[in-house]
């Protein structure tokens, strides 16, 4: 990890005692209501780790302010030759340096030393058109799967056409687990070490397991009494009515093509109104053959994305990668950050 200086910006690793600092300048450039600003200390639990911070500021050297952030989502215990996802990235309204936040995605992994830069939810209208000039980056969107089940009337989704597919078949069943020790003896997350993206075990305690604000459901896929793969789901309740998003998936694509009875049983049993999945790099016959019907941007369906506050409206995930083949799902970045805790 090394300073990068660009004429008078010095662009570096955020260190503990600049939280103050950032959350100032949040308040100040992004939200003054912002989740960060309001609850410091879930600031901390994204993106602090020890003394160090998993962002970069770009200070300003003639007046010590910082005029840029990109924070950032390690898929393991720190930054350094980890990949990672950006969240929040921006340069102050006041900044006179065109540029800047260029410059900062063009040095984030020097300054990091960390293996590659991605980012999910980008402004296809702005950050989507950077990244296409970004060398080694390609830019694209996440399909959107949902499974309704047989009702009469429909609360959270908007249903003008329904789309449900007979799902005769699939060896799978659904099993919970409770705790990182419990998934660690049924399923080797190190099986996929070589993937991008590769999450291990740490990860998945405290993104999932130990999340300060959200309840996920962490369940093994069961066939054959082995476990083959492990699903994250976050059930939502709006109006009375449940739901259950796909947030994370581990494992390999048949695995999901057995699950379309689980999912249907889950369904059925839990009253939940539809499941939906967001991703990137699946086989989209594994997903068709579990029962799940891709939403499409002219379709006249609704399967909402926004609950903090609910928004009855289809929404786009566009991503940046430099990977060639990859999995991006809803839980990769801050796709799934609460905007207010209760």
């Amino acid at each position: 990890m090394e300073s990068v200086k660009f004429k008078s910006y010095i662009m570096r690793m955020a260190e503990k005692e600049d939280v103050p600092r950032i959350i100032k300048y949040l308040k100040r450039e992004w939200n003054p209501q912002h989740i960060f600003v309001k609850h410091p200390e879930f600031f901390e639990y994204e993106y602090c780790n020890g003394t160090s911070v998993n962002g970069i500021l770009a200070e300003n050297l003639e007046n010590g302010e910082i005029d840029g952030i990109l924070l950032m989502y390690p898929v393991g215990d720190k930054v350094v030759d980890v990949d990672f996802f950006g969240g929040i990235w921006s340069v102050s309204r006041e900044c006179k340096m065109p540029m800047l936040g260029l410059k900062m995605v063009e040095s984030v992994l020097k300054i990091t030393g960390a293996r590659s830069h991605s980012g999910v939810g980008i402004n296809p209208k702005t950050t989507a058109k950077i990244f296409r000039y970004v060398k080694g980056q390609k830019v694209g969107k996440l399909k959107h799967y949902y499974r309704l089940s047989n009702k009469d009337k429909y609360v959270v989704a908007h249903v003008e056409t329904k789309r449900i597919t007979e799902v005769k078949s699939g060896k799978a069943r659904f099993i919970e687990f409770h705790s990182i020790e419990e998934l660690n003896a049924e399923f080797q997350l190190s099986n996929y070490k070589e993937m991008p993206y590769y999450k291990d075990s740490n990860y998945i305690e405290r993104r999932y397991f130990k999340h300060p604000a959200y309840n996920y459901n962490i369940v093994g896929i069961v066939i054959n009494n082995r476990v083959e793969g492990i699903i994250i789901f976050r059930k939502i309740e709006y109006r009375g009515v449940r739901i259950a998003r796909v947030i994370d998936f581990f494992g390999d694509d048949y695995v999901l093509k057995e699950s379309g009875l689980a999912f249907q049983k889950m369904l059925e049993n839990e009253m939940l109104e539809y499941i939906d999945f967001y991703e990137y790099g699946l086989d989209d016959t594994a997903l068709v053959e579990a029962g799940f019907i891709i939403r499409r941007e002219e379709d006249d369906n609704i399967i909402p994305n926004y609950f903090e506050p609910y928004l009855q409206k289809n929404i786009e995930l566009w991503f940046h990668t430099p990977y060639e083949k990859c999995r991006i799902f809803k839980g990769d970045g801050d796709q799934d950050r609460p905007n207010c805790i209760n």
